[in-house]
């Protein structure tokens, strides 16, 4: 996720040449918490797009799936009425379209554990940009954000503790994009 990359530096650089004990200006604070909130913003328009792309696999997964209970019925009905080879070849077809739906198992699986991971991406940065306005406020304007700027250093630790979190989720997204790709 280049994306977490570059808030992890954008947070670095403007943390680590501060002070933290003698406290960050507001004016600073507050131009970070706007590129921070710029980076969440396009990590929700990624998010908004793989939802769109595993309800895609979901419909064509749940239509599949639809056609082969057509087909079962079909093969039952024509079991029950004596027509051992339209049975047959009914029976075939459902098997046809359940292999079909089964093709989307694991491309559907690694989308949604890839959502799932950026989900707790998004809220893991949202709620430590909220933390440290949240601070900001209480400090109010002129006054000491000493508490405001070690909320972004710890969100910079807690950045720092995501690394791995941030590998597994760019190997769901190279796996979830290529499995995407075996459909089309």
């Amino acid at each position: 996720m280049t994306l977490l990359k570059r808030f992890q530096r954008i947070i670095r650089a403007e943390i680590n040449d501060r002070s933290i004990r003698a406290g960050i200006p507001e004016k600073d604070l507050t131009r970070l918490i706007r590129k921070l909130k710029a980076v969440v913003r396009e990590y929700r328009k990624t998010a908004a797009s793989s939802l769109a792309r595993q309800r895609g696999l979901e419909s064509k997964m749940n239509e599949y799936l639809e056609k082969a209970a057509e087909w079962r019925q079909t093969a039952a009905r024509a079991g029950s009425a004596g027509k051992e080879e339209l049975a047959r070849q009914a029976g075939a077809k459902c098997k046809e379209f359940e292999t079909q739906a089964g093709g989307y198992e694991l491309p559907l699986t690694s989308r949604q554990k890839y959502n799932s991971r950026l989900d707790e991406v998004l809220f893991e940065l949202q709620s430590g940009i909220d933390d440290a306005e949240l601070r900001i406020m209480l400090h109010g304007a002129g006054g000491d954000n000493t508490e405001a700027g070690m909320t972004l250093n710890r969100l910079r630790l807690r950045l720092d503790l995501m690394e791995d979190k941030v590998r597994d989720l760019d190997s769901l997204e190279a796996s979830a994009v290529q499995l995407d790709n075996i459909d089309n």
